[in-house]
């Protein structure tokens, strides 16, 4: 009997434990018993919805309440991070999009091994006719008085291709974008900054490491001495004395600093991956009391430069330093304006300035320019009339190709095609030509 009474009570207990259990993450949620650990990486949490009586009807409101639910369960950031690390250590895989685990736990982002790789190889006829626009946008500018220089940054995948996963070599490329793009902005005579090559060929001669394990950027180390080299190579180019860049004494690190593990931060981990000892320097100007140079600056790329205008440096080398971040958001001292680049008169605002720099790595060569080179193109030498029909014209494509990569919507409009007995590209440009009409209000 007595025994019968102690499992009873263990079962009871195990039972209350279990409750306690269930009922913890909702005290979380409401009573903040323990600090919040806050995930990091790009995502949006669902809002908590307003109650009406259409959302309750229609069922919004109970989709949008389990969805906000689920986002903010209490203690859902720690069961997330045990979740993510589990795949790490157990199946070397990385619960963060696009990224890829290599050899000895060197972290990837897919689309920098496949521009390495050549898998992103966009074809030589358009890279030509992508550098014949660039030249003649180059020889305009250039009787304004405007410089135009391309710079090449680097990829963490062709500075460190020991370490991608063998895997992804069944698909390499012959070509690649960068070795193409460099051919012809050379045999062009354009301004060139190759740094992909530089970095590779000073690869383990300098003090500091250029590229981090667990990060996708250059090293904070990295970005200082480009930063130093571009202000070297613009005073040159402009024949005027620019200020002069400062480093202060390396101190070196394990404790990762700026950029130098931004992807193992989105992998949301438990325990942190081992790092490279890293470098770190502060960077300023050499004369505090010399003024900034006249010159102006735009610059239009990717995130390898929003690391060196996040240094603050060239705000205090140039007159005017300007970042259009992929041709979109612009960025006129470290933070982002209010502005974007279509709410601007993009031509009154580029010949504002004596030197306009094109940058990219080499993971975003296939869309080089960002759209930037194309509209000053279109600017210059298309006329209006005709202008107005290739925009009309590159919008129905980027809808046709939307359309393809939806498997249901491919089906749908494969089925009208055989109905209307007419050709699936001409249902399918079909599709896309409504679609902009009702986008622009025409209904």
């Amino acid at each position: 009997m007595g025994n019968t009474n102690k499992h009873i009570n263990q079962k009871r207990g195990l039972f209350i434990f279990i409750v306690i259990l269930l009922f913890i993450p909702m005290l979380q949620q409401n009573l903040n018993l323990f600090p919040k650990n806050t995930l990091r990486g790009s995502f949006e949490l669902a809002k908590k919805p307003e109650l009406s009586t259409q959302n309750w009807i229609e069922g919004e409101f109970q989709s949008k309440s389990q969805s906000y639910l689920n986002d903010h369960l209490g203690f859902r950031p720690f069961f997330v991070r045990i979740y993510n690390q589990i795949h790490y250590s157990f199946y070397n895989i990385a619960k963060a999009n696009g990224v890829i685990v290599g050899k000895s736990n060197f972290l990837y982002e897919e689309n920098y091994i496949k521009a390495h790789l050549g898998i992103d190889f966009i074809g030589e006829k358009a890279i030509k006719e992508k550098v014949y626009k660039l030249k003649k946008i180059q020889d305009t500018l250039s009787t304004k008085g405007i410089d135009l220089i391309v710079m090449l940054a680097p990829g963490k995948a062709s500075f460190y291709p020991e370490y991608i996963p063998d895997s992804f070599y069944k698909l390499q490329n012959d070509s690649t974008n960068y070795e193409y793009y460099k051919k012809e902005i050379s045999s062009n005579q354009i301004n060139l900054l190759d740094f992909n090559k530089w970095f590779i060929d000073i690869k383990g001669k300098k003090q500091a490491n250029l590229y981090p394990k667990t990060g996708i950027h250059w090293s904070m180390y990295g970005q200082s001495i480009v930063i130093d080299s571009l202000i070297r190579y613009i005073s040159k180019l402009k024949q005027t004395d620019l200020p002069k860049l400062i480093m202060d004494t390396l101190v070196f690190s394990t404790n990762m600093q700026g950029t130098d593990q931004d992807i193992e931060n989105g992998m949301n981990l438990l325990n942190e991956i081992s790092d490279l000892k890293m470098g770190y320097t502060k960077i300023s100007i050499k004369n505090t009391i010399q003024k900034k140079s006249p010159l102006n600056m735009l610059t239009i790329g990717d995130s390898y430069y929003l690391g060196l205008q996040r240094r603050g440096v060239f705000n205090k080398v140039f007159s005017n330093n300007e970042f259009w971040f992929y041709n979109q958001q612009i960025y006129k001292s470290t933070e982002s304006s209010k502005f974007l680049v279509s709410d601007i008169d993009i031509l009154k605002e580029v010949e504002k300035n004596d030197v306009i720099l094109l940058m990219a790595t080499d993971a975003n060569l296939y869309k080089f320019g960002f759209g930037f080179i194309d509209d000053v193109y279109d600017i210059y030498y298309t006329k209006l009339e005709d202008r107005v029909s290739y925009k009309k014209e590159q919008r129905i494509l980027n809808y046709m190709e939307s359309i393809r990569e939806n498997t249901m919507q491919n089906k749908s409009i494969q089925e009208k095609a055989e109905k209307n007995g007419i050709p699936f590209e001409e249902e399918l440009r079909n599709n896309a030509k409504y679609m902009i009409w009702v986008e622009d209000g025409k209904p």
